[in-house]
This record gives C-alpha cells, structure tokens and sequence, in this order.
C-alpha cells in the first residue's frame, strides 16, 4: 500500500466521511440554511482537492497531514458554529 494511502486510511479519511455527514444532516434536519450549507460544501470541496493534489505528488509529508488536520479542525468548527446559530430554514 502506498504511504499516501495508509494515510489516507489512517484519519484523514474518517475526519472527512464525518465532515461530510455533518453538512449532510444539518440540511436534513434545518439546522443550516441553504447558504450556510453551500458554503461549508464549499469549504469541504477546497479540502478535498488540496488532499487530492497531495496524493498525486505520491505522499503526503508530515506538514501536508498537519495542514489536512488543520483545515478539517477549521471546518469542524464552522461547521458547529453554524448549526448553532439562531438562523434556521424555513
């Protein structure tokens, strides 16, 4: 298995699926808006193509996995932040 790939498998991966489904329920359930879900979509999508262009280099480097975890820390807290909010769809 390739080292960008064990890394891959070994939380970055998870951390992702669970962003995802974060933005996904928070939609389900009213908690984000149209708005605010476009912009976490948003977010999630810029995450995915920084790694994307990380794994094509053929690994990813101690800082590349430092900097991953520190987008998705970033996008963890948006994305409570805004399911937290007073704003609601309706």
């Amino acid at each position: 298995m390739a080292y960008a790939e064990r890394d891959w498998h070994a939380g970055i991966h998870e951390r992702v699926a669970h962003a995802k489904e974060r933005i996904e329920h928070g939609i389900r359930d009213g908690s984000l808006t149209h708005h605010e879900a476009k912009r976490l979509h948003g977010e999630f999508d810029r995450i995915l193509g920084d790694i994307d262009r990380m794994k094509a280099e053929g690994r990813l480097t101690h800082h590349d996995k430092e900097r991953v975890h520190h987008e998705l820390d970033r996008l963890e807290s948006d994305i409570s932040k805004l399911k937290h909010n007073d704003e609601r769809r309706h």
